[in-house]
């Protein structure tokens, strides 16, 4: 049996309402009773009066209790019957009822039309519609408001945003994509699942929806993007680099929803959407990466150069930068967007969530994203897992018969006097070359041309000029002494004697000058025989030798050296620390990684002094092929390797 509680308690809440309202009455005797604050205190008074009395009941006998609390288990088992979405619903239509009596009742307070609050409810169309001017009046004057906001919004969205290109548009086939023969089948085939994305929904798989193609700049990542487009039936949204940024907050997230927006809109339309995505990195750098500034030598190998000063308040931890983005939360924003695209929206969905009920099925939409980048180890991981930017093709230098083909391809649509031998030659010669520098290259011989009076007929002098043009920039007409021109004639040709006895295996001479180009007194270009990366121990010796064949040459012909040989002295020492870190020094031993250690400077400083002895010995019985090659390389300035490598085996 429950204590039983003092008086006083029992009748505390009671009596202050029925104070509350003799007060009342007593301040205004009649009409009070009527007004909705009386109704209330009333309403209070009893509700307490019975809660009382419930209360007493239990207190005096103890089955009153037990059956209060078996009437309550029945009520909640009839309650468990009912569903918790009808409850939803009943509660939505018990809030829909109290607002509507609310509304009622702020109508019945301002109005004197009605009588109650339900009858106010009730009227309310009517009042509306007597009053429409008043209402028309206001909302002009908020739809101008509204109008000038949204026009500024859509003003600084426009700015740098997207374009839509519609099929037949664009007059790019994948016909038309040279030396990349297997980037372009694996686009062909996204293009083609995304053609007949249905077929592979109904055999339980699903389209990939991103396509990452990545790769050096001018290889042809946005021409394969063009192509795709332009052999789908499907529109084509070029996305350029920087379009979600903007200087106020909150315009780069609006553009990612506008973005989607239209890739929803355009996918209803037309039954899919390739969205292309220019230079990704502007958009999915990594975020928040933490990169030590200054790493900390490997255990064991003492550096060579001397420390610095010691800091008189040194940090507890090596520093370190925070890299981010430059404008967080859009790359969240365009990742959440890509992941909500498969749920259900629209208002009727929006009606139907509010009122308890199931929203429809969302529709399936169809899109491929593919983005191009020449910097992959920039992107956030988030946007390279599966479901996202997955599909990674790689578009890299095309191979020898990938620029041939590229060259038969520009040289198709120019007049020419070129052989196939010829366009081979030039493709061989032309190592790591890009669509769109070979592009370039016929171009500018086709402008050579027209200059000297040709009317655009190309030969192979033009196209090996607009070579050297595009690959080493316009010569430099500075004036040099004939004493001068003669010293680095001699230098270049030690270069080239040393490359025709040590590397010819390996690489060809493409040409040899002695015309300055990009701060350079001359040079001695080879093109590679085989395109690998590998490389022997004793090719790396002989590259270094080569690097150091200038300055044996002017000693063996001219009696001196020059400061020309600074770059070549350079290269093959960094030839040389590159053979000892990478363990290919005589005395392998314990081997250290680091370039500056003190083991490492000794070994590259053997193997220098070794390699110049070799190249010595080699070059002193050539010294009459040096001279004849400065010759020729001083009264022509610039001869094609095929020469070249004549004359030195004819000379010999």
């Amino acid at each position: 049996m429950r204590r039983r509680r003092p008086l006083i308690d029992r009748l505390k809440v009671p009596a202050l309402l029925a104070a509350f309202i003799a007060l009342s009455e007593w301040a205004d005797p009649f009409p009070w009773y009527a007004t909705l604050p009386a109704k209330l205190a009333v309403a209070l008074l009893v509700f307490f009066l019975a809660r009382e009395l419930h209360l007493v009941a239990v207190e005096v006998e103890p089955g009153w209790e037990r059956r209060a609390q078996t009437l309550s288990a029945r009520l909640r088992s009839v309650a468990g019957r009912v569903s918790t979405q009808t409850w939803v619903r009943l509660q939505r239509l018990a809030v829909w009822t109290a607002a509507f009596l609310l509304f009622g009742a702020v109508v019945n307070a301002l109005t004197d039309r009605c009588d109650s609050a339900v009858q106010c409810g009730v009227l309310a169309p009517r009042l509306a519609a007597e009053n429409l001017p008043f209402f028309l009046q206001m909302a002009v004057v908020m739809a101008f408001g509204l109008a000038e906001l949204a026009l500024l919004f859509w003003a600084m969205i426009k700015v740098g945003a997207w374009k839509v290109v519609y099929p037949g548009t664009l007059q790019v086939s994948f016909d038309d994509v040279w030396g990349q023969d297997e980037a372009k089948t694996k686009v062909l085939e996204q293009v083609r699942l995304l053609e007949d994305s249905q077929a592979v929904e109904q055999a339980g798989g699903y389209m990939p929806k991103g396509l990452l193609l990545y790769g050096p700049p001018g290889t042809g990542k946005t021409y394969l993007a063009k192509a795709a487009a332009s052999y789908s039936s499907k529109p084509l949204l070029l996305v350029p680099p920087g379009a979600f940024q903007s200087t106020f907050v909150g315009i780069n997230l609006l553009k990612v929803w506008m973005l989607f927006r239209q890739v929803r809109i355009l996918a209803r339309r037309w039954g899919g959407v390739i969205v292309f995505l220019d230079e990704i990195d502007s958009l999915g750098s990594r975020r928040g990466e933490v990169v030590q500034a200054s790493p900390p030598p490997a255990p064991g190998c003492v550096p060579f150069t001397r420390p610095p000063p010691a800091d008189p308040d040194p940090p507890a931890e090596p520093r370190r930068v925070v890299v981010g983005s430059a404008q967080m939360g859009t790359l969240e924003a365009f990742l959440a967007a890509m992941d909500g695209m498969e749920e259900p929206r629209g208002l009727l969905n929006r009606l139907l969530v509010f009122c308890g009920f199931r929203p429809l099925r969302p529709y399936p939409y169809r899109y491929l994203m593919i983005g191009a980048t020449n910097m992959p180890e920039r992107l956030d991981p988030a946007l390279l897992r599966a479901g996202r930017f997955s599909r990674k093709i790689h578009v890299g230098y095309p191979t020898e018969a990938g620029r041939r083909r590229t060259y038969e391809g520009y040289l198709g649509q120019v007049r020419h006097t070129l052989t196939p031998e010829q366009v081979a030659w030039a493709a061989k010669a032309h190592h790591r070359g890009t669509g769109a520098e070979i592009r370039d290259m016929v171009n500018e011989a086709v402008l050579i041309s027209f200059r000297e009076g040709r009317e655009g007929i190309i030969t192979l002098d033009d196209l090996m000029r607009a070579m050297l043009w595009v690959r080493f920039g316009e010569a430099d007409p500075m004036w040099q002494r004939e004493e001068a021109r003669w010293l680095v004639a001699v230098h270049e040709a030690g270069h080239a004697v040393a490359f025709h006895h040590l590397l010819r295996h390996r690489v060809q001479i493409w040409f040899a000058t002695i015309e300055p180009r990009r701060g350079t007194g001359g040079m001695v270009v080879p093109t590679a025989l085989h395109e690998d990366w590998l490389q022997t121990r004793d090719e790396l010796l002989a590259e270094i030798q080569v690097s150091l064949a200038s300055r044996v040459a002017e000693e063996l012909v001219c009696g001196t050296t020059t400061n020309g040989n600074g770059g070549d002295a350079r290269h093959a020492s960094e030839l040389a620390v590159q053979m000892v870190t990478s363990g290919l020094a005589d005395s392998v031993g314990w081997h250290c990684p680091v370039r500056n250690s003190r083991w490492a400077r000794e070994e590259a400083e053997r193997i220098l002094a070794d390699c110049l002895a070799r190249c010595r010995a080699l070059l002193a019985p050539h010294a009459e092929d040096i001279q004849a090659l400065a010759k020729l390389l001083l009264a022509r300035g610039t001869v094609p390797g095929d020469e070249v490598h004549a004359l030195l085996e004819g000379s010999r």
